[in-house]
């Protein structure tokens, strides 16, 4: 198949996912989405009862073995979208739709050739995910783009992919909607904080590290008005690059002072396991100390008062991956999704990241890079 366009690609995802959800190739999950105001973050719970019927996939070996590769060809025609080769260093990449789809338009950029998920991206893959968001912005359907990296992460599979997906159509993105359009839950409460340096990293005022870098692009850069020529490129991918690295190299500092906190955590200090979210505007990194949640969630009723049973819903604790952070999480049932509420999205989110130090709670806003 021939190398696409990134606008190419964009527009090829509607039709695409139509064709593989009629054949079959594709699984299709609807959901209901709940919304929940916490810490100046409207998080999206999605309920999505079909999930429970989901293949239990088993944890991801980060090392390639003689397992069967869902990212490898033969790729299922249906769900194969094109390729990308990077123009700069050659490195080349495989479009895929998602399998299994709670949003719909939720597709992948793949390696393809194997590398392992616990990789940091490299210029490459920051800048061709960049150029798919510019083309989205430009073509009215804007999409976001995450990444998982490391087995405390939430990833599924082994295989190096970027997951991108389109932010929702909901009557309450309304107010939110500015030049670039609908934004991920978290990405508000990014946009609304003022910096005194725009070009310095800074954390959300939340009480686990979350860090971003605000993305100083040239305006035509980002709107996706005009084609990048080949200078343009390569300061879209230093520029990425650069933002990736102090974010990595913040993040682990912030690992550390948490450790040197806290020696009685168990969680590992070396580990690698961290989540991207990338945005037209900003670049989100949040490292991570474990998959699952501490509190294992059991059902609630809709007054706050525990269930004495619910057939449909099995105490236990929440996966969470990228999406979370974005602030968008996913409840297999009306009783899951209720327990998170009651448990709070924040509280969640900070047993599976790394808790701010008091030290560092008290510099919210832009850090050193």
């Amino acid at each position: 198949m021939a190398v696409l366009k990134h606008s190419e690609v964009i527009s090829a995802i509607p039709s695409q996912f139509e064709k593989a959800k009629a054949s079959g190739a594709l699984l299709f999950y609807p959901s209901t989405v709940h919304r929940s105001e916490e810490h100046g973050v409207n998080f999206e719970i999605s309920t999505c009862p079909a999930l429970q019927k989901k293949p239990t996939l088993p944890a991801p070996d980060f090392v390639k073995q003689d397992k069967p590769d869902p990212f490898a060809p033969p790729y299922v025609s249906d769900l194969h979208v094109g390729e990308l080769k990077d123009q700069l260093d050659g490195d080349e990449y495989v479009i895929l739709l998602n399998k299994f789809s709670v949003i719909p338009g939720h597709f992948l950029m793949v390696t393809k050739d194997f590398v392992p998920q616990d990789t940091p991206l490299t210029p490459s893959d920051l800048t061709q995910a960049y150029l798919l968001i510019r083309a989205a912005r430009k073509s009215s359907s804007p999409v976001f783009a995450f990444y998982n990296c490391g087995k405390d992460s939430g990833a599924s599979q082994p295989h190096k992919h970027v997951q991108l997906i389109p932010t929702r159509e909901d009557e309450a993105d309304e107010d939110e909607e500015e030049e670039g359009g609908r934004r991920p839950p978290i990405e508000a409460l990014a946009s609304r904080l003022t910096l005194e340096d725009e070009k310095k990293i800074f954390a959300l005022p939340l009480p686990y590290v979350h860090l971003v870098h605000k993305l100083d692009l040239p305006k035509s850069t980002v709107s996706g008005l005009k084609p990048l020529a080949e200078q343009p490129l390569e300061q879209l991918s230093q520029k990425l690059t650069s933002a990736f690295i102090s974010l990595l190299d913040e993040a682990f500092q912030s690992v550390r002072r948490y450790h040197a906190s806290d020696p009685t955590d168990s969680t590992s200090i070396t580990s690698t396991s961290y989540n991207v979210l990338l945005t037209s505007e900003h670049m989100h990194l949040i490292p991570r100390r474990r998959e699952l949640t501490q509190d294992v969630l059991h059902p609630v009723h809709e007054e706050g008062k525990a269930e004495e049973k619910d057939e449909a819903y099995t105490p236990q604790q929440l996966s969470v991956n990228a999406l979370g952070f974005a602030g968008m999480l996913l409840a297999k049932s009306d009783a899951e999704m209720r327990a998170i509420q009651a448990k709070g999205v924040v509280e969640l989110l900070t047993q599976v990241g790394v808790p701010k130090v008091e030290a560092v709670a008290e510099e919210e806003g832009p850090l050193a890079s």
